[in-house]
């Protein structure tokens, strides 16, 4: 189970590095030729059709977890039914989205956001266009959900990247040929459409047993998903309060322009959640399989250590980008983005606290429990809206990044009041492992790299920025393995080295 673990979420990680080299890439690029606006038309057109990401009503996770967990109980017919239920309700929900995306342009909504008159039919073509696209892309979600459930994600990472890969080349390709923006839009999201059919053919060889079945298709799979997945649905609505409400309000507020200077000034911190993410993500359905076998014990080592070493991972990451920050956003994306420097600082700092106890969260969602991890989130997302709204007006673009980091800050202490007694254990044994006893020593490490800080902001080179992350990173992680890593743990990995190399590690 632990290898299956790693192995995923190593997959997961090659991904994100494959999606952050692409980024890295593609955004000045087509800022530099296609402009801010331009490029804030693109983003803003998938942020909006992402809004109607409330209709998945969690369904997208419950199918995971009982995919995992029938599969585990040699339920062939109900895994069938489940893919094929949800399969079925996300291509209705792609219907829904296309006509109300429809309408929404038919009666000049987008009137409502400030976009120049010379941009204007441009960007109904291409929110035109988004909504031709939720077609492909709902029904996918319940592939890609299929292949977490049977842990295949090496297969679903692959064929992720490549799709991105091939989209993001050809959007560049595209925007230096000076091509109008609807056909870099249609590139820049062409792996919606590839990966449809793609994952489609995949996952039929992987469950030999599968075909989609209209006679499969059952209300009462989809009410037993719901019955878990409605609560996860209020953590749905909350990412769309959290992150894409922030890029509503500045388009509405401030200008669609803002959106660009948003995603730069929020990469580093959005980076570090999705590293966070992705650790965790391949936990939920082991857990699920593990709790349909009755192994408690594995489900509490996954709780306390999994969350401990969780932190251990995700933390140098903060410290590094803390950083590295202002080298980093120069050379990407020139000095006139620098006066945000320490708007992102304090962004990649907040994460220490805000991604703490994001791997204790898919645990507890693997087990079964799902309510109170929804009506937390959701009391976050809709602070966020609240105090951006609030802030903005002050502050502008900062003010909508501090509403959300504040939301944040409401929102964690409530997993020690809520969330850690129903899972019988202990806050101050967990406080002790996850901050005493991880984070504390990384801070105090990373507090004696600060008078290096002026020369980690002089680095004028990308060769300079990457050797510098490298030896931090070494360096982080050496310390972590030495001082932090328990000791039973660290016997047991030398000894699985030594036996699957056969010599001593």
């Amino acid at each position: 189970m632990l290898k299956k673990i790693i192995s995923n979420t190593f997959s997961n990680y090659v991904l994100k590095l494959v999606q952050i080299l692409l980024n890295l890439i593609a955004i000045p690029v087509l800022i530099n030729n296609v402009g801010s606006e331009g490029f804030g038309i693109i983003l803003f057109a998938n942020v909006l059709v992402g809004y109607f990401s409330v209709l998945d009503l969690g369904i997208s996770q419950g199918l995971t977890k009982f995919v995992a967990e029938y599969t585990a109980k040699h339920n062939l017919e109900r895994v069938k039914s489940i893919i094929n239920t949800s399969l079925f309700f996300y291509f209705f929900i792609g219907l829904i989205v296309l006509s109300s995306v429809v309408l929404i342009v038919l009666f000049d909504g987008l009137k409502l956001f400030n976009i120049s008159e010379e941009n204007y039919d441009v960007a109904k073509n291409i929110f035109m266009l988004a909504g031709v696209l939720a077609l492909f892309a709902w029904p996918k979600i319940a592939m890609e959900g299929a292949f977490r459930g049977i842990q295949k994600f090496s297969v679903l990472n692959l064929t992720i990247g490549i799709g991105r890969i091939f989209s993001v080349a050809l959007a560049i390709l595209l925007a230096l040929m000076d091509t109008p923006l609807e056909y870099i839009f249609l590139a820049f999201n062409a792996d919606k459409i590839i990966l449809f059919f793609w994952q489609y053919q995949l996952l039929t060889k992987h469950m030999s047993f599968w075909r989609f079945e209209m006679s499969t298709v059952s209300i009462k799979t989809f009410q037993m998903i719901f019955a878990f997945s409605g609560w996860i649905m209020l953590g749905q609505i909350a990412v769309v309060l959290e992150y894409q409400s922030d890029q509503f309000i500045l388009a509405s507020m401030v200008s669609v322009s803002a959106i660009a200077t948003y995603t730069i000034v929020f990469f580093l911190f959005l980076l570090i959640q999705q590293v966070s993410g992705l650790a965790a993500s391949a936990v939920m359905p082991a857990v699920a399989e593990t709790k349909a076998r009755n192994n408690q014990d594995t489900v509490d080592f996954f709780v306390l250590y999994g969350s401990k070493y969780h932190n251990l991972l995700f933390v140098p990451i903060v410290i590094i980008c803390y950083y590295l920050a202002e080298p980093f956003i120069r050379l990407w994306v020139g000095d006139e983005y620098t006066e945000y420097v320490w708007l992102v600082q304090v962004s990649v700092l907040f994460q220490l606290f805000w991604q703490s106890n994001a791997f204790l969260g898919q645990v507890y969602t693997g087990i079964g429990k799902s309510k109170k991890t929804g009506l937390i989130a959701i009391f976050s997302g809709i602070s966020n809206v609240f105090l951006s709204v609030l802030l903005v007006n002050y502050y502008g673009l900062s003010g909508v990044i501090l509403g959300t980091l504040l939301a944040g800050a409401f929102s964690v202490p409530l997993v020690y009041v809520y969330i850690l007694p129903d899972l019988n254990l202990s806050r101050l044994l967990y406080f002790k492992k996850i901050f005493i006893e991880t984070q504390i020593p990384l801070l105090f490490l990373g507090l004696l790299l600060y008078p290096l800080s002026g020369y980690f902001n002089d680095i004028d080179s990308w060769v300079g920025l990457i050797a510098v992350f490298m030896v931090l990173l070494v360096l982080l992680y050496g310390f972590s393995y030495v001082f932090i890593f328990e000791k039973a743990h660290k016997a047991k990995l030398i000894a699985s080295l030594s036996s699957k190399y056969g010599h001593t590690v």
